[in-house]
């Protein structure tokens, strides 16, 4: 059994308070947005997406087995959900909607730098053109701090898939740096 700061909450849900619930909505509402947002890059959908993701969690909250994390069957639920809905619109050309800084890879630090945002901004257009597989990744990995063990497990992929896909997106990250915005120093 992992215990981590949800399990007594998860605890009391199971036995049907649907306060707690709320408390983990507040909790991983944001994220969960965020995260599918990078899988689909359609608001509307990852709204939607993120709505049913909760509702699936609810529902199926009594099969949660304390084996893993709770952020990271969330987590996959969200990828799972997000995957089916990618796959049903695999023909329709999913494109982003409109991006506010609430969107952004990079939390914001408040900073009204010029350069801080057009570096977010760059980050954000690399993303956007390599491999989905990678994107989701790295979006795992740096911005919800998720271990290797817990994308692996999100992401129904082998531990050393997982670092050969973070390798490849820093790489393909890298690579566009270099020749597309010509920044040097990133090879030494």
């Amino acid at each position: 059994m992992i215990i981590d700061d949800n399990t007594e909450i998860i605890k009391k849900i199971k036995k049907g308070d649907q306060e707690s619930f709320n408390k983990i909505i507040l909790k991983y509402q944001n994220p969960i947005f965020n995260y599918v947002f990078k899988m689909v890059y359609n608001i509307d959908d990852a709204m939607d997406i993120t709505q049913d993701v909760f509702f699936k969690a609810y529902k199926n909250i009594r099969f949660f087995n304390f084996r893993s994390k709770f952020s990271t069957w969330l987590y996959k639920i969200a990828f799972n959900h997000a995957l089916n809905i990618i796959k049903r619109k695999k023909n329709q050309k999913m494109f982003y909607d409109k991006f506010t800084e609430n969107d952004s890879f990079y939390i914001d630090n408040g900073s009204k730098n010029f350069e801080d945002k057009e570096i977010n901004n760059i980050v954000e257009n690399i993303l956007k053109t390599i491999n989905p597989v990678y994107r989701t990744c790295i979006y795992l990995f740096y911005k919800e701090g998720m271990s290797y063990e817990e994308i692996s497990e999100v992401m129904k992929l082998p531990l050393n898939t997982v670092r050969s896909h973070l390798k490849r997106g820093r790489e393909s990250i890298r690579n566009i740096l270099v020749n597309k915005y010509k920044i040097k120093g990133l090879y030494d």
